[in-house]
């Protein structure tokens, strides 16, 4: 007893007062980054109503208290075990902290992400240890307030919490079945906390669309470390219910057009064109633009910026899609999409973390096999996403080349971050002419970069605006590109490579922090031309389009025979249906002529359409397919 009496001690007024403060402290930040994403960004929430507004913020609570009990539990739990020693209190005292600074860095990541995405994380903290070393640079670089900010209220939380513990912590013996009961209840409390109610499920994501009625206050409601713990947590999503036969059959219907069929049913979504003519050697040059959107590009949206003079000669002689949309609102869904024609749904893994195990169309593999010379660059750094490894060694390019291979050619007076759009384009310009001048064709995949956040200034030739705000900087970086792009076909036409060269400009997505609120076109539509004046007539197509259609439209327009699997059309067919498919965070969209649907995998989140159903079960036949098909690597059939 007396060994039980001198270890087996409790202070529950010190400890009770610490978890307290601590927890209304991360109750109070998750509050106060609520409130200042409502102030700093009112255009994402301007169609809510004053009581809408109320009702998010109160509900906020509920899906406060139960992140901060996740987070909390496990030390708050070790904490208060009824052990006399002032280091253990201590030392878990250093982890209720710790958890909070966790809580703190999880919504300020959030919040730089927010004007990104006009939404919260969801699976993006699944992919940030593999960009480990851009975040630490960019948080460096371009979030040194927020990260003082954190640091110093860090400090100020630990100082604060260690001085009263030393101060107040005096443990006194208790019966033992007291010891016990309240260490129980304690952990109770703390477990109905996180679960956010006795009965039922525990609280999650499917919730929300009981007690809001628009994405926007489904938005506000929700805080960033909620949806990135709970898409975490499922694995990256809700599970889509629908029939796994019933969705292969239906996706196949909504892709295969008349002039394809599906030549193994092991496949049931690769296709192969029917009676595909001579196969049409044409060069391809594919330019992903960073960023780019239709609404600072004069001749899309008929504006007056003036920084577009090459890109809108581009659109009046070229194949211009009007309603073109991209698949997510990040590169990696852009590059997924053009690339290999796959949609990233939700739980799908990203390229170098595991996606790269399954079959996968390779446009680069395909026109190897045709003798072309294929290649993949991109302005930023090799090691960005990863892509040129992922480029070699998935997609077979013969070579591929980052921001190291690219020589300066221009005085630049700041450091880009995502380098140079300028070196990249006249280095591939340089691999185009080699080519040419061997009289081999070639597939040349360009990613630029200089539009890409912070926009910091080029050279002086390219200040067309004073720089003093966002979109000031933003706009002298996209005249610098639009140069770029001037000078790359100039070019082509005077070494003699233009007249057999297929130019493919398309947005990775749109600029976020231009998109003004939650609505789906804005927030998903892009630039996309096809320009080849000597082949391809000046049009506008008006029906709706995606980046998913990039491969199955190059398929055709070379006459290809081999086989492809692509979550796309044609988009040089008009014979429908056409579509965009979507992943918007944990959940899926479709954008179509008729309207749209967004969709939580569990039920309509929203629509426009006159036969919402209808799209509805379109989305998740093609969601259900794809996670179908990757999960038994019957995506598509390896090619010998």
């Amino acid at each position: 007893m007396h060994f039980f009496n001198k270890n087996f001690q409790q202070d529950w007024p010190t400890k009770l007062t610490l978890l307290g403060w601590i927890g209304l402290g991360m109750l109070g930040l998750l509050s106060a980054f609520r409130a200042a994403l409502w102030l700093c960004y009112a255009h994402v929430f301007n169609t809510l109503t004053a009581g809408q507004v109320a009702h998010a913020f109160l509900y906020g609570l509920w899906f406060d208290i139960s992140i901060i009990c996740l987070f909390m539990a496990p030390a708050a739990a070790l904490f208060l075990l009824p052990l006399k020693s002032k280091n253990w209190a201590r030392f878990c005292l250093g982890l209720l902290l710790t958890a909070g600074v966790v809580l703190a860095g999880t919504l300020t990541a959030d919040a730089i992400y927010f004007p990104q995405a006009k939404r919260h994380m969801a699976e993006e903290l699944l992919n940030v240890w593999g960009e480990k070393s851009f975040l630490l640079h960019f948080a460096f670089a371009q979030c040194k307030l927020a990260l003082f900010l954190l640091c110093a209220g860090t400090g100020a939380a630990f100082w604060t919490a260690y001085r009263y513990l030393n101060r107040h912590y005096a443990p006194r013996p208790y019966p033992f079945y007291q010891l016990l009961a309240g260490w129980l209840i304690a952990v109770f409390i703390l477990f109905v906390g996180f679960r956010g109610r006795l009965h039922n499920k525990p609280l999650g994501l499917r919730d929300i669309y009981a007690i809001s009625s628009s994405p926007a206050q489904a938005t506000l409601t929700f805080n960033g470390a909620f949806t990135a713990v709970h898409t975490m947590r499922k694995g990256g999503a809700l599970k889509n219910p629908m029939d796994e036969t019933k969705a292969l059959l239906h996706a196949q219907q909504l892709l295969t057009a008349p002039d394809e069929t599906i030549p193994n049913p092991a496949y049931p979504l690769m296709r192969q064109i029917k009676k595909a003519g001579a196969f049409k050697p044409y060069n391809v040059f594919v330019v992903l633009l960073e960023s780019w959107t239709p609404h600072y590009i004069d001749s899309l949206a008929g504006g007056t910026y003036g920084v577009t003079p090459h890109f809108d000669k581009i659109v009046r002689q070229g194949t211009v899609f009007t309603h073109a949309y991209a698949a997510g609102v990040r590169s990696i869904y852009g590059l997924s999409a053009a690339l290999g024609g796959v949609a990233l749904v939700p739980g799908l893994p990203h390229f170098s973390q595991g996606l790269e195990m399954n079959a996968i169309t390779s446009l680069p593999q395909a026109l190897n096999e045709r003798g072309y010379y294929t290649m993949f660059a991109q302005s930023s750094l090799r090691s960005s996403y990863q892509m040129c490894a992922i480029a070699s060694n998935i997609f077979y390019t013969q070579e591929s080349f980052g921001m190291e291979d690219f020589p300066r050619l221009m005085p630049y007076q700041k450091p880009q971050d995502f380098g140079y759009d300028y070196d990249l384009l006249q280095f591939a310009a340089d691999k185009a002419a080699a080519s040419h001048q061997r009289k081999q064709p070639f597939f040349i995949f360009t990613f630029t970069g200089t539009t890409h956040t912070p926009f910091n200034k080029t050279t002086d030739q390219f200040q067309k605006y004073a720089g003093k705000t966002e979109e000031e900087r933003y706009l002298n970086t996209l005249y610098y590109a639009d140069y770029s792009i001037g000078s790359l076909l100039e070019r082509a036409r005077q070494e003699g490579w233009m007249q057999n060269t297929l130019f493919v400009f398309m947005a990775d997505h749109t600029l976020g922090t231009a998109q003004k609120d939650d609505e789906i076109h804005q927030k998903f539509r892009i630039p996309f031309v096809l320009y080849a004046p000597e082949f391809l007539p000046a049009q506008k197509i008006d029906y709706t389009v995606s980046q998913l259609d990039f491969i199955p439209t190059i398929y055709h327009l070379l006459q290809m025979d081999s086989p492809f699997t692509a979550l796309g059309k044609n988009a040089l067919n008009a014979q429908g249906p056409h579509f965009a498919f979507i992943t918007e965070g944990g959940a899926i969209a479709l954008i179509t002529d008729d309207g749209f649907v967004r969709h939580t995998r569990e039920q309509l989140a929203q629509s426009s359409a006159a036969q919402p159903e209808q799209l509805a079960e379109d989305v998740l036949a093609l969601d259900k397919a794809t996670t179908a098909l990757f999960s038994r690597n019957a995506w598509y059939q390896p090619q010998k």
